[in-house]
Parts: C-alpha cells; structure tokens; sequence
C-alpha cells in the first residue's frame, strides 16, 4: 500500500494515456502515473454533457440537465505536479440555468477549493463539510463525486488489489481508503482501471462495509478521439434507493485557450 495524492483517478471526463500500464502485475505507481499523465496539459477541454436521472429502475420519465464543461491542466514548473481545474454550467432546465460548479486543486490539498453558484441564492459559495456530499444539480453525483471523478481525490492510501477482467477486457484492481475517516461519506472506493486505456471503468463506492454507490462505464461507450481515449457514457446508481444518473458526453473540443475568468473564484458563474 502506498499513501499518494492521486490525480486523474476519476476516469470520467478524463483523457487517456496512450502507452498503457499493461504489464501481467503492475504496481500502484505504474497505473497511477499511466493515468495521471492521461490529460494533455495547457489545452481547454470544452464538453457539453447531458444528465439523466432515473427515481427508480421503473422510471420512465427522467429528470433531464444539460451542461457544459471547461477543463485544464497546468504546471507551475516543469518539474511541479498537475494541477487541475474545472467548469460545469447549466443550461437546462430553464430553472437550474445558470448554476455553475467550479473545481481549483491548489499545491496544497487544504487549499483546493470547490465552489458553486445558484441563481435562486444569487451568490458564490465554497463546498465544503456536509455540503459536499449532498446531490449535484439533482443528479445521483454529489459534489465529492464531481471532485473525484475530475481526478482530485486528494490524499488517500492506494492498494494494488489484482489484475483481473471486466467486460472481456483486462483491467487493475485498485483500492483507494481515505486516512481520515467522516471526511466524507465514503471511505473507501474499490476502482477498475482499463488496463490498455487506463481508465476508470468501475468505482464502488463503501460506507464502512457496505456498498452504496456505483460508477460504470461499459466497454462500448469508450471511445478514442486521436491519441486519447474518452468514456462517453456513464452510470451511477444509489445502490440503496435504485436511482440511478446517466451522464452522456454529447459533444468534444479542444481550445488553446479558456475564456477569460472561467476558473477564476470570483468571476467563474458570468462566464458564458
């Protein structure tokens, strides 16, 4: 087991490395450096994402959210670690339009910062306590989810479990334990990385024991956009009251730049 500050673990949104972790027992670092060096750095991935929500396995009638995602990864030196930020904003429905969710990793863990804004409040407030855990936007993926699945799990011990098979396909085992625990709702997260993508195709989310939450991504919805490969659906399910998001990537870009003040704390919710 080794204690590491993992970046890009999350898998969805996230670009892959095209020289995969493919050796018959990898370690930690091996898969974790793979995906940490999957998002191309300094270049403004611009997604336009569509969520639907399911009460239960019987619905059949979703609730529906449009949005859109700015993402960039930067070094403040050559040598330095990734740094990752992120945009989410709503467009639809007409109620939620314009809510905005920012994400800012900092070189220090106690200095990232999670932010969102609301229309209905009509102010700028940093995510943090409870909060975090509560659902985003009305969708199955809390504010914590968000976070982990843009890659900012923070400090959390890492175990190779083993390698095994999903889907027909290889992949690593790994599990991820937070070392303080009630940070969040979940203190444990049993991951299956895509051992030639090097995605997270798989996340079991425990509270103490028991299994409450689930990510999926089925080997169908990978889909490669020149060196780099995209999840372009995604599945999380409460295992405890059968409702369950379907995230969709409807739409890839990439930009040189980000529009003016779009990660900045202050100005990031008058971005258009």
């Amino acid at each position: 087991m080794m204690m590491r500050r993992v970046m890009a673990w999350g898998g969805w949104l996230v670009l892959a490395l095209s020289t995969p972790a493919t050796a018959q027992q990898a370690s930690v670092a091996d898969v974790l450096d793979c995906m940490s060096q999957a998002v191309p750095e300094e270049v403004v991935i611009l997604q336009e994402l569509r969520f639907e929500t399911f009460s239960s396995e019987s619905d059949a009638d979703p609730e529906l959210l449009a949005a859109r995602l700015h993402m960039r990864v930067t070094r403040n030196s050559p040598d330095a670690e990734r740094r990752l930020q992120a945009v989410m904003k709503v467009q639809a429905p007409d109620y939620l339009a314009g809510a905005s969710y920012l994400l800012r990793e900092a070189d220090h863990e106690d200095s990232d910062g999670m932010y969102v804004f609301l229309p209905s409040v009509g102010r700028v407030r940093q995510v943090s306590g409870g909060f975090a855990d509560t659902a985003l936007m009305g969708t199955e993926f809390s504010y914590n989810d968000f976070r982990r699945w843009q890659g900012l799990f923070g400090n959390v011990n890492v175990e190779y479990v083993e390698r095994g098979e999903r889907q027909g396909r290889p992949v690593h085992r790994l599990r991820l334990t937070d070392p303080r625990p009630r940070r969040s709702a979940h203190d444990r997260v049993d991951v299956a990385v895509d051992a030639e993508h090097c995605l997270v195709v798989q996340a079991d989310l425990y509270a103490g024991d028991k299994m409450r939450k689930q990510l999926t991504v089925d080997a169908e919805h990978l889909r490669q956009f020149g060196s780099y490969w995209y999840p372009m659906q995604l599945t999380m399910q409460d295992l405890d009251s059968g409702a369950r998001t379907d995230l969709r990537v409807e739409r890839i870009r990439a930009r040189v730049s980000a529009p003016e003040g779009v990660f900045d704390p202050t100005r990031f919710h008058r971005v258009e």
